[in-house]
């Protein structure tokens, strides 16, 4: 099994309404997303030694980073979404990004390990794609990781 590796980051604010603790409020991380992508040993292009580009591969992960840097991620349901919207004081809604689930690293981790892997099934020069996995870190102690695929 051939294991590819990149990694970005972004800084982004959240909160998790529902918690009974700290979380509950605003705060912010500097979050850091390693993917890992799985190809089979064979798909290895002997001609030109690749399985991948891993300037597509970047790419792909640092866009998606690039949407979240310097925002709020919001639960769709979180009433401080209707509060920043309607305020839109300098531009302030500009930065509130809504969720369709809770703001945790780890729905996060599977939100972008499914995308990915739709993400790169284009790209790939290998047929053997098998699955990628996505560690979100909210710090240097804590991550979640995500496997999506075969």
């Amino acid at each position: 099994m051939l294991v590819l590796q990149t990694e970005a980051g972004f800084s982004a604010a959240h909160r998790l309404m529902n918690h009974q603790g700290l979380c509950r409020h605003i705060h912010g991380h500097n979050y850091r997303v390693v993917v890992q992508v799985e190809c089979m040993d064979q798909a290895i292009d002997e001609k030109d030694g690749f399985a991948i580009d891993v300037s597509v591969l970047r790419s792909i992960v640092m866009r998606a980073c690039e949407r979240w840097d310097h925002t709020i991620l919001l639960h769709h349901e979180d009433p401080l979404v209707g509060l920043l919207n309607a305020a839109n004081t300098e531009g302030i809604a500009d930065s509130v990004v809504v969720l369709e689930y809770y703001p945790t690293m780890e729905l996060m981790a599977r939100a972008l390990a499914k995308l990915f892997f739709t993400k790169l099934g284009g790209h790939l020069m290998c047929t053997d794609f098998e699955r990628v996995t996505v560690s979100v870190w909210e710090s240097d102690k804590s991550c979640a990781s995500y496997t999506f695929g075969g």
